[in-house]
């Protein structure tokens, strides 16, 4: 089996060559509407999720209609949210946490399943980092396993790689997009 590992710096280079690519075709391309239009001013973080064009109108709207509910708890519609996630993806409403963000619900991963006594973390690499910070605050060994050729998850290997603790599977996968699918 022929295995390519790549360097962040590669991996980094590849992305510069990509993202140059998504900013000239839309300059050359009659359809696209042209960089100097866009509402934002100064450089994309694709890796942040930056969107140059920000929220639609439509979410602007709810924004600005939700400013007299701003000094409530959200208690009562967080259980209409959590029990409309429960029955669209088929689970328990017990298995469903709301947080503000994903850097709040890893950073509570990484206290509750990492740390000197309870395991490493397993990650692939690259991928999304807030975690890996959290796990290292708690002592816990980080474990990267590389992404495979494809930029996807090495599961097998990752799985190998675990001693307890808890194995991260960013889906999908940032910065790469890839997406792993559902394992039955």
């Amino acid at each position: 089996m022929n295995t390519m590992s790549i360097s962040r710096r590669k991996f980094a280079q590849l992305l510069g060559a990509g993202a140059a690519a998504a900013i000239i075709k839309p300059a050359i391309s009659s359809a696209a509407k042209p960089i100097e239009e866009s509402p934002s001013v100064g450089v994309v973080r694709l890796s942040a999720n930056e969107n140059p064009y920000g929220p639609s109108p439509k979410a602007h709207a709810a924004m600005n209609g939700s400013f007299d509910l701003c000094c409530r708890y959200p208690d009562k519609h967080n259980d209409v949210l959590i029990e409309k996630l429960a029955k669209l993806n088929n689970v328990d409403r017990d298995q469903i946490l709301l947080g503000d963000g994903s850097s709040e619900i890893l950073k509570l991963c990484a206290e509750t399943f990492t740390g000197k006594e309870r395991g490493p973390l397993v990650v692939a690499d690259p991928t999304f980092e807030a975690i890996l910070e959290q796990a290292g605050v708690n002592g816990a060994e980080v474990i990267k396993v590389p992404l495979t050729p494809t930029f996807a998850h090495d599961l097998p290997k990752m799985r190998a790689a675990a001693k307890g603790g808890l194995i991260y599977v960013c889906n999908p996968n940032n910065p790469t997009a890839s997406i792993t699918p559902k394992m039955s």
